[in-house]
């Protein structure tokens, strides 16, 4: 009978988790069939395994080269191997749905071990409705890896398995490596108490160790320089404000409480559209970018403080609890470990934004049931029912939907099948931003730069960046040939794509410290004329309304 019952709930739920999610998952299932709408980091991650499946980027591309020398060697492998079978355009879409599901379900099993069927479907119901999961995994760069990766660290703790726990943590340096110094970590707070013989325990941690350590060694950069830091802001404004990276990837970073709260945070809001659209709007009125609202602050604090309160409870009553706490610890003492020693390790906010989320999902419907069955046993069930409906009317959406997809590239759709047409040794440059980050993707070409791939983080690649750069703001506000035929001359470039409404009255912005060098050729170009619109006439092989397309092997010298 008990059996039957248990049958009978799981069905209940599933059923009501489809009639809630199953519209918006289906409809994020159409829109990511479009070639044309994409997620932003693919543009850069995922060009070396397009350059293998199909000609068309250079050998010698520096930025291409410099993402593939990034790149972790599972990765790499992955989309090797599937670039025989598949184009990196599909998998990129196919692979997030399987590792969303593979989350999914698993996340919803450790629910049930530590609370049982309503704790499942109430975990189920907050993943599903969470913006977090594949705002991060669409797209299936490496970071795709790291929540389902998580998960199953919180499913071997919840189960015991310290072998499984340490499969994990090679395969996260493989896949994801920022998580493989918070699996090894927790590993480590794992392993040491474990009812195992000390022999034993030496093995699996020298074992992990060295396998691992095997799956980081090929991500060598050491010939693109070292490693920029905190300490380089001044000679390199790129990383801090005003610079490339955000609040949350540039120092001062965030104390651990701050960013423990941010990730917890994340994981309660839904995505578009919200459940109550106007109540929703009302508590998100005032969030920027890196400062939440106040209303928000308080309804998460709350739950927060919920789930706080019954972990404490839980672990005491259960040795599993205790052990998917070492996960969140292990977080936090990598948090800070990346914060004290940037620039050694990665970007601080990687090593519990992929941690926080999972834990607080699986734990908060478990939390809120040990709290009421103190108060009221025979109603925990319902209150955990309705506190999860209460946090997706205030903060939950629909999920699924265009999640992720933040690129639509529609609007330039012919621009970009004229340039797919150019021959595989050209090399395309234009204005960083825009047009010029969806080039190396969609039309399979190189470029001198664009701004998804300048990135700060080696020196010497930095310098690289800055160098491009500066040649081409010359050549793209020229007043005269000789940028332009430097430009040619010096970096090889072949075609050079201009928007127009960048020689108005206000120039185009960029991060520093670029800002003085484009206003000032700017205000010349504006004093002496395009030496581009110039030449347009003799050089242009495409022109719409907003961009001109020059052919710099036709420059005009009179």
């Amino acid at each position: 009978m008990k059996n039957g019952r248990s049958i009978l709930w799981a069905v209940l739920a599933a059923a009501s988790l489809a009639v809630m999610y199953g519209p918006s998952l289906l409809e994020h299932a159409r829109l990511a069939r479009d070639p044309y709408l994409f997620n932003d980091d693919i543009r850069h991650w995922l060009v070396p395994f397009a350059r293998e499946a199909q000609p068309g980027i250079r050998p010698d591309d520096y930025l291409v080269n410099y993402r593939q020398a990034m790149t972790p060697i599972g990765q790499r492998l992955f989309y090797r191997w599937s670039a025989r079978l598949f184009d990196p355009a599909v998998t990129s879409k196919a692979l997030p749905l399987v590792q969303y599901a593979l989350l999914v379900a698993v996340m919803g099993w450790c629910a049930v071990r530590l609370g049982g069927w309503v704790c499942g479907w109430a975990t189920l119901a907050l993943a599903l409705s969470s913006h977090e999961f594949l705002y991060r995994m669409v797209g299936g760069t490496a970071r795709s890896w790291a929540f389902p990766l998580a998960a199953l660290a919180a499913a071997a703790l919840l189960g015991g398995s310290i072998r499984g726990l340490a499969l994990l943590t090679i395969l996260a340096a493989a896949f994801y490596p920022p998580m493989a110094l918070v699996f090894g970590l927790t590993l480590l707070g794992a392993i040491l108490p474990a009812r195992i013989r000390r022999v034993e325990k030496a093995v699996v941690l020298l074992l992990t160790v060295l396998l691992s350590a095997a799956c980081l060694w090929p991500n060598t950069t050491r010939e693109y320089g070292r490693r920029l830091g905190p300490a380089d802001v001044s000679a390199y404004p790129e990383l801090g404000p005003g610079g490339r990276y955000g609040f949350d990837d540039r120092p001062p970073f965030l104390n651990v409480g701050a960013a423990v709260a941010d990730a917890f945070g994340r994981s309660l809001q839904g995505g578009d559209p919200a459940w109550i659209p106007t109540l929703r709007n009302r508590i998100m009125a005032g969030s920027t970018y890196g400062r939440p609202a106040i209303l928000l602050v308080v309804i998460a604090g709350f739950f927060g403080l919920l789930t706080l309160a019954g972990s404490v409870l839980l672990a005491r009553r259960e040795a599993s609890a205790r052990r998917l706490l070492i996960l969140f610890g292990a977080s936090c003492v990598a948090y800070l470990a990346a914060a004290w020693l940037s620039p050694a390790l990665y970007f601080p906010q990687r090593y519990v934004i992929y941690t926080v989320p999972v834990l607080t999902l699986i734990l908060l419907p478990a939390t809120i049931r040990q709290l009421a069955g103190r108060l009221h046993p025979t109603a925990a069930s319902g209150l955990v029912i309705v506190t999860t409906l209460a946090c997706l009317a205030l903060l939950g959406g629909h999920g699924g939907g265009s999640i992720g997809l933040s690129v639509d590239a529609h609007a330039e759709r012919e621009l970009y099948q004229r340039l797919s047409t150019f021959p595989p040794d050209s090399l395309i440059a234009g204005w960083p931003q825009g047009v010029m980050n969806n080039v190396p993707w969609l039309c399979r070409r190189s470029v001198l730069l664009n701004w998804e791939s300048h990135e700060a983080i080696h020196q010497r690649y930095a310098d690289e960046m800055r160098r491009r750069m500066n040649a081409l703001v010359a050549a793209y506000f020229a007043t005269s040939l000789e940028p332009l035929a430097r430009l040619r001359a010096e970096w090889g470039v072949t075609h050079l794509l201009v928007q127009l409404s960048h020689y108005k009255e206000v120039p185009p912005v960029y991060f520093e410290p670029f800002s003085s060098e484009i206003e000032a050729a700017h205000a010349a170009l504006r004093e002496r004329g395009s030496e581009v619109r110039r030449q347009a006439d003799r050089c242009a092989v495409y022109r719409d309304e907003d961009f001109v397309l020059l052919d710099l092997t036709r420059l005009n010298a009179q």
